[in-house]
């Protein structure tokens, strides 16, 4: 099992909106979805093995977003729960 959400630099220690992925697949389909080509440019892109490094670390991996104050942290259940102090989820109206 899988979280990504996103925290605020500022307090990184709360998870806000976090998602549960059942595999490292499903966590993928997510983030390709999110960080579509529409919305977003990335300095470094995402594939399926930078993916499967990253959480292999045993580490939380952030992406930041460059002049925001929050990004997205995503890792094991355990590593975020570990990671984190809470979590909240806010309504996004767009």
């Amino acid at each position: 099992m899988y979280i990504v959400g996103f925290i605020k630099l500022s307090n990184p220690r709360i998870i806000i909106n976090p998602v549960s992925c059942k595999d490292e697949g499903e966590l993928y389909q997510w983030l390709r979805g999110f960080l579509n080509e529409k919305d977003f440019r990335l300095s470094t892109p995402i594939s399926k093995e930078s993916l499967g490094q990253a959480l292999a670390s045993g580490r939380p991996t952030l992406i930041n977003f460059d002049g925001h104050e929050v990004a997205l942290l995503l890792g094991s259940a355990a590593v975020v729960k570990e990671a984190t102090d809470r979590s909240v989820h806010v309504p996004l109206n767009m």
